[in-house]
């Protein structure tokens, strides 16, 4: 039987699996880590450090969204203006940041999605500005940040 204080990993029925310090009765005691079968993966409150999130650089006029850009940071940089390409199919859940680095004014184009955003704006505001995009499920994202009409 592991020691108080000895990680620990366990797999449920569920398929969950989970990360932590052992307790006297084998089993971990407090989840520092758990990840779902739908790749949900949680903390159990602890915090996350030396997390840095990969940053994509596109310098062309137009840019269409990938799944793989899911917690990226998109640099969307041109001296002209740029169209980023919002598709279907995303999934729930995906979260990028945009900043816009160059002169071109970026503009956001649905493309089987509806992008809302509190003042129906669809832009972003200037070089430097940075946005959230965020998809909220059914083709749905959520458009935030320093936007502009």
């Amino acid at each position: 039987m592991p020691a108080n204080g000895v990680f620990l990993a366990s797999y449920t029925n569920s398929g969950t699996i989970t990360i932590g310090r052992g307790n006297s009765a084998g089993s971990p005691d407090k989840a520092d880590l758990a990840i779902a079968s739908d790749g949900a993966v949680t903390f159990g409150d602890n915090p996350i450090s030396r997390y840095s999130s990969a940053i994509n650089v596109q310098t062309g006029t137009s840019y269409t969204l990938q799944a793989s850009d899911n917690g990226k940071v998109i640099e969307l940089g041109n001296a002209s203006a740029i169209t980023l390409t919002v598709p279907s199919g995303l999934v729930a859940g995906f979260n990028c940041t945009l900043v816009q680095t160059g002169a071109g004014q970026v503009t956001l184009s649905a493309s089987g999605t509806t992008l809302r955003h509190r003042n129906s704006h669809g832009k972003i505001s200037g070089q430097w500005a940075v946005c959230s995009l965020y998809h909220r499920g059914s083709n749905e994202l959520v458009f935030a940040g320093d936007t502009s009409l």
